[in-house]
């Protein structure tokens, strides 16, 4: 066996009996250097005729390290030709192991240990007899070794610095161990001499051992490429390489002699002074920039041949051509994603300064203040976050932070609020301040006479002219200052729920946070490798995420599979839709529709893995399974048409992808005389109004679940969920942890929330004189009138009876004396929506395209979201649920766990 010289100094150290450290980079084979000293030192003493104890520990800062390394070791061993009783054994102990894996490895001591710093921990101090005879057996410990040392700081750091000095005093009183430490990225400033000093210091201390800086073991770099070409003779060659773009047969033979790859080693990898030492890296685009420099060439042209030079050279080199097995320049790509932040501008006409850092003034402009900028989601009009202060007389505006909103002073000298600029000559812009320019739930009608409401007067927006540095002037840019919470959008009306958080209502430059963030992120690359054009093999299609917190681990694990499974639902949902056409997909075809749209019908034997729990059940079963699965998605389909989440992950209705019609609808509204008897006024506005009113009503009932349909029966719904969870797989069954809604019932005179328990509330779709609903029909423009309390409630009453007599919604009794109404399932249609002909009506536009492209997949017979799956894997799941995750993303198991957080 041929070793680098970096693992031969280690090598000799050990054998010396020195302890060490070695600071090489990754891959390079640090590992080497403390397993071969380790194992030779084993098979000596077996050889010697000594007893198995356990000589060396090594201790990991993760779980999925000692794993990791547990594999490469026992394939090393077992490719040494040794006879079975020379074999060192060496196993794990990292608390994911069985009680009875724990017998075992205290009455049969191990070669070598593999452990955490946790675990080393609870081996010393836990007052249990298998621990004690595990620390027993590890008596005359001969190698401490600690792997990825830099991850060993301030409190930490301190903790293992008493462990390893706790682990000598017990297990090698008499003689000190062999100490060794390996890490990637100990220390980077500086000279090498500094750099070997600052880790020997820090190696002392944890190890408390003399470790001084000749024990320091760094690297010793070697060109790929030719040493006879200089980069001046590379950089002479540039022009004609790039011209000659990317061959297709790139074998190493011919890159130890190619320009590029020699400008690539010499330029962006390696520094060639008196020794050859790394180069610090550089963003992609300056590497392009230089390179353009030096050839001369474009940098559009550079820029292509650079990209597909790197990917292919890092490609094993029988990929390229040749035979070998490994890369020619393994280069590394990281990526560093951050959220866009808040917008600040100034109070200037266009064309003013935009910045996304926050600053008092615009830097270019000294006296111009900065606004943090916020946007309405519906129409994208600006506000700025302000305070309006009132000093001497002198009125002027502040920034403030969205979330910092202050008290209001008893004098009103200081009042939180936003300044909304009017813009010139816009006719989208519906505020002026006349009363017809306030939303209808603004306004009242007292004795003839409309105006405010009492309690809005105090909100509604007052006009100013401000000057850039934030003073009132006349001389100033006109605005209006929205006093207080943000109630309604000045320019298209839109009003967000008075519930909502105040960043909730306005839209920064990025509405997600982080966990939402990373799961797209990692959607997207997976649904990449998933594709054909990628050429990742499948074992391979997985990625590793490193958290610094369990609590961060399992919520994004969680957020990953919700998005996945809610994202794949909608797709085929909308695929259903979309194979159903016009007519509509109707209630009884909800589950069987979705199921077949998915695939995951008992007939595909590719896709069973999927959704049921045993794929390799029998004819009977896979029926029954199907059968649980259609009656699971009749409901999923029912729960997803409620109101919900409308920014981070709008439905299929809020993109305008579906629409839902409600049959005979159109026929009750033509009907001019039976709705005049509802109410008079309704003859006085058209059909597509009188429509409109009805639907708004029956969508409304939709949006509450107060729908008539044993699938939202909780009742019923109970046998569905047991069923489910003894024949289909997570996430298609219903988790026992699941609280799933009921359906509910329109109530026009419910009894007051103080007398109603929580759960109770949740049956009620409260339609009262001040309930939401009410805002949505009770006024002038979709009714005709604005009515009164009795009035409005006498009237919903005659238009549920009407409806009623219709077959459109029924009758139930909630409660003695409490009457409610509920939707008639199979008056529903869900049809495609305007958002697939009409681009002005679309949403947001990656949803949008999200679920198209889903929805378009499903239609081929696949989809990039089949058997995706994310898991933690951290201290507080249990051993058995970690090492079964480790095996399926190890191997590729179906189905597979792309995403392991950790």
């Amino acid at each position: 066996m041929t070793f680098y010289r970096h693992q031969a100094e280690a090598i000799a150290k050990a054998k010396a009996g020195k302890s060490y450290v070695v600071t090489t980079g990754t891959g390079s084979g640090k590992s080497m250097c403390f397993f071969v000293p380790v194992v030779d030192a084993i098979i000596r003493a077996l050889r010697a005729g000594q007893p198995r104890r356990t000589r060396a520990i090594i201790v990991y800062p993760m779980n999925a390290l000692a794993n990791s390394q547990l594999k490469e070791i026992d394939k090393f061993i077992s490719q040494s030709g040794l006879p079975e009783n020379m074999r060192p054994v060496i196993k794990r102990y990292t608390g994911q192991e069985s009680q009875e894996e724990r017998q075992k490895i205290a009455a049969n001591p191990p070669d070598i240990l593999l452990t955490n710093y946790m675990m080393a921990e609870l081996l010393l101090t836990r007052q249990d007899k298998l621990d004690a005879q595990v620390v027993e057996n590890a008596s005359g410990l001969e190698f401490i070794i600690l792997d990825e040392l830099h991850t060993y700081r301030g409190r930490q750091g301190a903790d293992v610095a008493v462990l390893v000095r706790r682990l000598r005093d017990r297990c090698a009183p008499d003689r000190a161990p062999v100490c060794i430490g390996t890490s990637a990225t100990m220390a980077s400033e500086g000279s090498d001499e500094s750099r070997a000093v600052a880790v020997a210091k820090v190696a002392s201390r944890l190890f408390g051992a003399d470790i001084g800086p000749d024990a320091v073991i760094d690297e010793s770099l070697q060109r790929a490429t030719s040493d006879n070409i200089s980069l001046a003779e590379a950089i002479s060659a540039l022009p004609s390489a790039l011209a000659d773009g990317v061959p297709d047969v790139l074998d190493d033979q011919t890159l130890r002699t190619h320009p590029l790859a020699v400008w690539t080693e010499l330029a962006l990898g390696l520094d060639d002074g008196l020794e050859l030492k790394r180069q610090k890296p550089v963003p992609f685009q300056s590497a392009v920039d230089r390179l353009a420099a030096d050839s001369g060439s474009s940098s559009e042209i550079c820029k292509s041949v650079l990209q597909d030079f790197l990917t292919k050279v890092s490609l094993p080199e029988c990929d390229r051509g040749g035979t070998g097995e490994r890369a020619f320049l393994a280069f590394k790509l990281h990526r560093f994603i951050s959220g866009a932040g808040e917008v600040f501008t100034t109070l200037t006409k266009n064309p003013r300064t935009v910045l996304f850092e926050g600053q008092l003034e615009d830097p270019n402009a000294p006296g111009n203040r900065l606004y943090p900028t916020r946007f309405c989601r519906n129409c994208g009009h600006e506000y700025h976050v302000v305070t309006k202060t009132d000093d001497d007389g002198h009125t002027r505006f502040l920034p403030r932070g969205i979330d910092d909103t202050p008290l209001e002073s008893e004098d009103g000298s200081e009042v939180a609020g936003y300044l909304c600029p009017v813009p010139e000559g816009d006719a989208d812009f519906v505020f002026n301040g006349d009363l017809s320019t306030f939303p209808e739930s603004w306004l009242e009608e007292r004795n003839g006479v409309e105006r405010l409401r009492s309690y809005r007067r105090a909100r509604a927006p007052i006009s100013f002219f401000v000057e850039p540095d934030g003073r009132h002037s006349s001389g100033g840019r006109a605005f209006f200052f929205v006093p207080s919470k943000f109630a309604f959008c000045l320019c298209c009306q839109d009003e967000p729920n008075q519930g909502m958080r105040e960043r909730s209502k306005l839209a920064g430059l990025s509405g997600e946070g982080r966990s939402s963030a990373t799961t797209l992120l990692v959607s997207s690359a997976l649904e990449w490798m998933n594709s054909a054009e990628s050429g990742v093999p499948d074992t391979k299609r997985k990625l590793l995420g490193f958290t610094d917190n369990r609590q961060d681990a399992a919520l994004q694990s969680g957020h990953f599979n919700d998005f996945l499974f809610v994202s794949l639902l909608r797709g085929a949902i909308l695929r259903a839709i979309l194979d159903d056409g016009h007519d509509g997909l109707s209630e009884d075809e909800f589950g069987l529709r979705v199921v077949k749209a998915l695939g995951f019908v008992s007939s595909n034997a590719g896709a069973r893995v999927h959704w049921m729990l045993d794929p390799s059940a029998g004819a009977v079963i896979r029926e029954d399974a199907q059968r649980a699965l259609a009656k699971v998605l009749a409901r999923r389909v029912w729960t997803d048409l409620r109101r919900g989440w409308r920014y981070t992950n709008p439905s299929l209705s809020v993109l305008n992808l579906i629409d839902v019609q409600f049959v005979g609808l159109e026929e009750v509204a033509n009907d001019r005389e039976r709705m005049m008897a509802v109410l008079p006024e309704l003859g006085e506005v058209s059909a597509d109004q009188r429509q409109q009113l009805l639907k708004e009503l029956l969508s409304a009932m939709l949006a509450g679940l107060a729908v008539n349909t044993e699938s939202l029966d909780l009742a019923v719904l109970d046998g569905v969920a047991q069923k489910s969870r003894s024949l289909l797989r997570s996430p298609w069954a219903i988790d026992s942890k699941e609280k799933p809604r009921g359906r509910s019932a329109l109530v026009q005179r419910a009894p007051g929330k103080g007398v109603v328990s929580l759960r109770e509330e949740q049956t009620l779709l409260r339609a009262g004189h001040n309930s939401r609903r009410a805002r949505l029909i009770n006024k002038n423009s979709v009714i005709g009138t604005k009515l009164g309390k009795n009035d409005y409630l006498d009237f919903l009453g005659r238009l549920l009876e009407l409806l009623s007599d219709e077959g459109l919604v029924v009758p139930v009794e909630i409660d003695t004396n409490v009457m409610g109404w509920r939707l008639t399932p199979s008056a529903v249609r869900l049809v495609p929506g305007a958002a697939l002909r009409d681009v002005a009506a679309r949403g947001n536009e990656y949803f949008h395209n999200l679920y198209l492209s889903i929805a378009n997949d499903l239609e081929l017979g696949r989809s990039a979201y089949w058997g995706l799956e994310g898991r933690e894997h951290t201290a507080q799941v249990s051993g058995m649920s970690c090492s079964g995750v480790a095996t399926r993303i190890d191997r590729g198991a179906a189905p597979v766990c792309r995403l392991l957080l950790t």
